[in-house]
């Protein structure tokens, strides 16, 4: 039975240089203990009721079956659930079994997958596992499949060991934003290796500098994480958007600052329902006009993961002045980030 999939097209796309195999091969073993009693022993129901209609069915009719069990289900169960079934899918199958996840429940099933075929198989893997994302999706469609390795990656290396784990996203098909080092860096702020609900935050300290990790990175990561950064601030300071737009507006460099407002747009409209009045309104309190601007044209591209996603889309940019509101939609237009259903 063939499957229906949208196809969703990453954003913010930039080819970057990916490093040589030897960095892979000559990785040493760090794999997380207790990583598996983490995951099946809390849900021991749930994990052999999927194993059991994997093992009845076909893996392909298995998971339709899954995907029509939890439709009703909240978003975070529907995409906790689905990370336990791409990993009992991996237990079942090995490697061959990717091609049964698609996107729904967020890309859950791959992430899921990624993390345990990762932790059984090491770095090794990873080049199977991209190359397994670029032909299922395409080379225009496949970053939320990678950013389920970036989960795995950091799930291996352990957070204490960040710019190693993004290393190995730049052995793959690297993208600067986006793709593995986004699952990397929300794999450091939210613990799903611990917790798949998503929900183990990264707590602040005291002490701690609220720009960390992304300010004590190679500044070739740091736009990267300054993509992410905002999310992990919305979740420790209640969405105070505002104040996360005056983190923003604190960096130095152009670039960083202009991937962490368009992270607010993007972040924020996902939070607020894709509801464009609401986006407007954290949008309008950033501190200036180009801010403002990047946080609108960060919204905008997320919208077009909805239905009439660049109608919604080009209302924001519309919000904006002439100005700013052209090269909004100049963007919009460029932008490859897309919803297509395939029947």
């Amino acid at each position: 039975m063939k499957k229906s999939k949208p196809y969703i097209v990453g954003m913010l796309v930039v080819v970057g240089v990916a490093l040589g195999a030897v960095f892979l091969e000559s990785a040493p073993d760090r794999r997380p203990s207790g990583i598996a009693a983490v995951r099946f022993d809390s849900v021991p129901d749930s994990y052999e009721h999927w194993k059991s209609l994997i093992l009845s069915e076909s893996p392909e009719d298995g998971y339709i079956e899954f995907k029509r069990e939890n439709k009703n289900s909240s978003f975070g169960e529907q995409h906790l659930n689905a990370h336990i079934f791409g990993e009992v899918l991996y237990e079942l199958e090995g490697i061959d079994g990717i091609g049964t996840c698609d996107a729904s429940f967020q890309f859950g099933c791959y992430h899921g997958f990624f993390n345990i075929a990762v932790y059984r198989e090491g770095p090794a893997v990873l080049e199977k596992l991209d190359q397994a994302c670029i032909r299922i999706w395409g080379k225009d469609n496949f970053l939320p499949c990678q950013h389920g390795i970036g989960h795995g990656i950091l799930t291996y290396t352990g957070p204490d060991n960040l710019v190693e784990a993004l290393h190995y996203c730049r052995a793959l098909t690297w993208q600067e934003m986006g793709g593995c080092s986004s699952g990397v860096f929300m794999e450091y702020n939210f613990r799903t290796r611990d917790d798949l609900s998503g929900i183990d935050v990264r707590p602040p300290s005291d002490s701690e500098d609220v720009y960390s990790p992304c300010s004590e990175l190679p500044s070739s990561f740091r736009p990267a994480c300054y993509a992410e950064q905002p999310q992990w601030w919305a979740a420790v300071f209640d969405s105070d958007w505002s104040r996360i737009g005056k983190l923003c507006d604190g960096l130095d460099q152009l670039k960083e600052q202009g991937a962490c407002f368009q992270a607010i747009g993007n972040y924020s409209a996902a939070e607020s329902a894709f509801s464009v009045k609401k986006v407007l309104d954290i949008c309008v309190s950033m501190p200036d006009l180009s801010s403002q601007s990047e946080c609108t044209e960060g919204a905008s591209w997320i919208m077009l993961t909805q239905k009439d996603g660049r109608a919604l889309g080009a209302e924001l940019c519309q919000s904006l002045p002439p100005r700013e509101a052209q090269e909004c939609q100049n963007k919009l237009k460029a932008n490859r980030f897309n919803v297509v259903e395939e029947s």
